[in-house]
């Protein structure tokens, strides 16, 4: 993994009270849109290697994207 790949699971691993904090903080540290950034963890979560170096922070994610996307299929 790299730095890069390390600091966007640092930040997707962090929780903010606002929305907007995460946004300032993932724009500042990476220079990504709240899109971008968000497409790239989802990509770094389903990868192996990944999974063995942060396996409670991947399962996490992966739970919070598997609700996320239920609730836009059941709307």
């Amino acid at each position: 993994m790299t730095e890069t790949e390390r600091l966007l699971l640092a930040l997707a691993g962090r929780r903010y009270r606002y929305g907007a904090a995460l946004a300032d903080d993932v724009h500042r540290q990476t220079g990504l849109s709240l899109g971008r950034f968000w497409q790239a963890v989802y990509a770094l979560i389903d990868r192996p290697d990944v999974e063995a170096a942060e396996p409670a922070l991947v399962h996490r994610l992966r739970r919070l994207r598997d609700r996320r996307q239920a609730a836009r299929r059941a709307a």
